[in-house]
């Protein structure tokens, strides 16, 4: 189980609803009719996380929520205005889906353990508001199935003007990583829709279903997600149709993801939040705890208008064609590892000025060093019978200018 860390659910929430249920608060501070209608409006609001896994994103949201319940109560009570405690906020707004059912028992009985600890801190704050826990209740509404294979309005069905909120961190696997099934998976969402679609990330999967659930209605959604589908070639696959349904509300820029797992996860994350493409929404980009309000968010999480690059097959400036960009073709036989290029300089010093620093996508984005053993022909005949050399030949070797046997 990876259990997203509060700071980063925070992220996802805050900005999505959090920000404006509070800021109501604030502006119904002394107004009893204002303060019962928010009290009124928590109660009805439903949240769903179609990837819920062990169920951080929904308590967290369900602890948030009744927290906000007290702070009326205790402002209506400030104001010397009697009332009697009715509960708003209850576990039947909370849904989710799973594919582990073991993560689903765990979701049902976290929740149970919030409601818990809540009606605990509602009877400390508030003396005479009394909720008692038993007999439990419905733990919310928790599916135990493949998200991507469900109708999501089934299970949580929705009207145009109901308010509903759809967050998460769905799985992040790039399309050459994805097994048959997750394909598979990819070809019900897509296929029809979009084309290219198989070059996508498979989150780009939760995308498109939270698009067609939001579309149309007052429904909103915010997801975590790998940077790629903000970049390169995921961008006109993807974001081309999805912002005919919706518009970006919001986005975080690129931030290392943490959480608090035994093994924390080294991947660049984005945060997108998203509306119809009607709705009326105040925009931001956020960069660690500082945002900026601009009038529109482009799919690459940048201020301007709706401008996409899309690839071309032919040169604009009648270049010659790039059939390659950085392609070893050595077989792996003089790329070394950090602990082989220190074996080998220390044991032959006369090496060292022949090797290079060479960095891929995968040693960028996780710090790993790696060395290539860089030879001209001049270089070759120089240490062709150095014992390192000659164990890594009969290969193709780095040439600064061509390539030779």
């Amino acid at each position: 189980m990876h259990y997203t860390s509060v700071p980063n659910i925070m992220k996802v929430i805050k900005p999505l609803f959090l920000d404006d249920l509070r800021e109501e608060f604030e502006n119904a501070r002394g107004n009893v009719d204002r303060l019962n209608e928010l009290y009124a409006r928590i109660g009805k609001i439903k949240f769903m996380d179609p990837a819920c896994g062990s169920g951080n994103f929904l308590i967290i949201t369900y602890k948030e929520l009744r927290q906000l319940e007290i702070d009326i109560l205790k402002e209506l009570n400030n104001m010397g205005t009697s009332t009697m405690y009715v509960p708003s906020v209850t576990l039947d707004q909370f849904y989710g889906i799973e594919i582990e059912d073991f993560a689903c028992d765990v979701t049902r009985l976290s929740l149970w353990i919030a409601e818990h600890q809540m009606n605990v801190k509602l009877h400390q704050e508030i003396k005479d508001a009394v909720r008692p826990t038993l007999p439990l209740k419905k733990a919310g509404d928790i599916v135990c199935g493949n998200a991507l294979r469900l109708d999501w309005s089934k299970i949580l069905p929705h009207e145009e003007k109901d308010e509903v909120y759809l967050f998460g961190n769905p799985p992040y696997l790039g399309y050459s990583l994805q097994n048959k099934e997750q394909k598979s998976d990819m070809k019900e969402v897509f296929e029809g829709k979009i084309d290219n679609y198989k070059k996508l990330d498979y989150i780009c999967s939760w995308f498109q279903k939270g698009a067609e659930y939001v579309s149309g209605t007052c429904a909103q959604l915010s997801f975590v997600s790998t940077n790629s589908i903000t970049q390169g070639e995921q961008v006109p696959i993807l974001w081309k149709e999805l912002l005919k349904k919706i518009q970006i509300k919001f986005a975080y820029r690129s931030f290392k993801w943490s959480n608090n797992a035994k093994k924390n996860a080294g991947v660049m994350v984005v945060i997108i939040g998203m509306a119809d493409e009607e709705a009326q929404v105040t925009k931001k980009i956020y960069d660690d705890s500082s945002y900026i309000q601009i009038d529109y968010i482009s799919p690459y999480l940048t201020g301007g208008g709706n401008i996409i690059v899309s690839p071309k097959k032919e040169s604009l400036y009648d270049l010659p064609k790039m059939l390659f960009g950085s392609k070893p073709v050595d077989g792996g036989n003089f790329i070394f590892s950090s602990a082989e290029y220190e074996e080998s300089v220390n044991a032959y010093p006369e090496l060292k000025k022949f090797f290079k620093r060479y960095i891929g996508s995968n040693d960028f984005i996780k710090g790993v060093r790696r060395y290539a053993l860089w030879l001209d022909e001049e270089s070759y005949k120089k240490i062709k019978d150095n014992p390192v050399v000659k164990s890594r030949g009969h290969c193709q070797f780095f040439c600064v200018n061509k390539s030779f046997r």
